[in-house]
């Protein structure tokens, strides 16, 4: 399976990035790859100075510029490009919690999709309670279904959300951000309530 890595546009406007010769900037996008192929954490330095096609005297100059110029930091597991565990954060593999999301909207009886604002692929929709209401409990489906696919961590911001307009807005962004595959899925579901604003839930949600 390929690797991949998420790139910011603000990129265009750090002057840390901004500021690096053309072959510094070369050596940090590679770094970049490298860190993802080796799932967050740079290699040993022979290695990291093997997979650029460098000896190691320069990779290791390199390294140290890309420190000293705030590019790369070092902690206890060595070196990585900072801030990497929170851009590259790990709801990008959400495979596995869209599939728990998928079953246990199969098991409330939940087969309804919605359309995505703007767009026309289909949403699916976060369950609330069915026709027949089985589901006896909709905040804690809820509760379950949002943290599973954006993180436990996420809670405080899930709630600022419900609080800011509602629940059936909330589940519907969150709805819409999985079935886009959103790469930024907090950007996604945040620009969605934007959009529908406070107390206009938009798009629909079944209930």
């Amino acid at each position: 399976m390929s690797q991949w890595f998420r790139m910011y546009a603000e990129v265009l406007d750090d002057p840390k990035v901004q500021r690096l010769n053309g072959e510094d900037f070369k050596g940090w996008v590679n770094i970049l790859c490298l860190t993802a192929k080796h799932n967050g954490a740079l290699p040993a330095a022979s290695d990291i100075a093997f997979a650029l096609r460098m000896d190691d005297k320069k990779a290791g100059k390199l390294l140290q510029r890309l420190v000293s110029c705030g590019l790369l930091v070092e902690d206890e597991t060595g070196l990585k490009p900072n801030k990497w565990d929170t851009r590259q954060y790990k709801s990008d593999v959400s495979t596995s919690r869209v599939k728990r999301f998928r079953e246990r909207s199969k098991k409330q009886g939940e087969t309804e999709s919605e359309t995505a604002p703007d767009t026309e692929t289909e949403a699916e929709v976060i369950p609330f309670s069915n026709e027949n209401g089985s589901a006896s409990d909709p905040d804690k489906v809820f509760w379950d279904s949002a943290k599973a696919f954006l993180g436990a961590s996420k809670a405080s911001l899930i709630g600022k959300w419900v609080s800011q307009h509602d629940r059936p807005s909330v589940a519907a962004a969150i709805a819409s951000a999985q079935a886009e595959r959103a790469v930024d899925p907090i950007a996604f579901i945040e620009g969605v309530l934007r959009k529908n604003g406070p107390g206009r839930p938009k798009p629909r949600i079944a209930i």
